[in-house]
């Protein structure tokens, strides 16, 4: 068994770290978002929901992670809002973002494909991490 203060540790630099790659992952898409024109395949009918959905399946998935490595509430209701909302709140603001980069336009339907990513990520934490 681990000493208390070594346990503490563990859980403080883990908590960090988990904060740390949460905000490096909200940094990359805001970089990708940045971007003026990326090529997607013509191939696949909205690859770009594909898109939306897999990145922000992930930013469910790190901002849950964050949330319970702070708190340490991994299952009440509260641990499952708020990680969404902050989440689901970027993807509005990242939305906002490329209605200002030129070739890049605002789209509902991107937030609420970032919404279905987000549950996903929660949901695949909750499922198979916890």
């Amino acid at each position: 068994m681990l000493p208390h203060r070594l346990k503490r540790l563990i859980t403080i630099e883990h908590t960090k770290l988990s904060f740390i790659v949460l905000i490096l992952y909200c940094g990359l898409i805001f970089f990708l978002s940045s971007l003026s024109q990326i090529e997607l395949p013509s191939s696949v009918i909205n690859f770009d929901k594909l898109l939306h959905i897999s990145a922000y399946s992930v930013l469910g998935f790190l901002s849950y992670q964050t949330f319970i490595n702070y708190k340490k509430e991994s299952r009440t209701f509260i641990s499952i809002i708020i990680p969404f909302v902050f989440s689901l709140l970027y993807g509005i603001s990242d939305e906002i973002h490329q209605s200002f980069v030129p070739g890049r336009e605002s789209d509902v339907y991107d937030v609420i494909t970032d919404a279905i990513g987000i549950i996903i990520g929660i949901f695949i934490y909750r499922r198979f991490i916890i």
